[in-house]
């Protein structure tokens, strides 16, 4: 399985996790290769994020807060992958996996997520 690139930008950064307190030190996280189950997520700055599923790339558009969730996902921005798979739909079912997903690395790192 062959972990897609990252577009070359600015400030992409990666956050295993942020603490409840808002505390925004950034641990760690294997970027070289997709997380044990399969898929991995890249946190771009304060606002949105990459998740990563085998060879397949797709941007969320999602902010973090402070507060009790850490981070708020607008499901409604995942629509297609990047290049060369955007002709693949992401129909409803694969929508919730993608944001259980997601919701479950927020969580690995003891923090939850707001689903709008």
């Amino acid at each position: 399985m062959r972990r897609p690139k990252l577009p070359k930008e600015r400030g992409i950064s990666s956050y295993p996790g942020l603490r409840r307190d808002g505390d925004l030190r950034v641990r760690e996280h294997a970027r070289t290769k997709p997380q044990p189950e399969g898929f991995s997520v890249t946190i771009r700055g304060r606002a949105g994020l990459w998740y990563a599923e085998g060879d397949h790339l797709l941007f969320v558009d999602s902010e973090l807060l402070v507060g009790p969730a850490a981070c708020v996902v607008w499901s409604r921005s995942i629509k297609a992958w990047e290049p060369p798979y955007e002709a693949e739909t992401i129909d409803s079912a694969k929508r919730q996996s993608i944001l259980e997903n997601i919701r479950r690395w927020f969580r690995a790192g003891g923090n939850e997520i707001e689903i709008d």
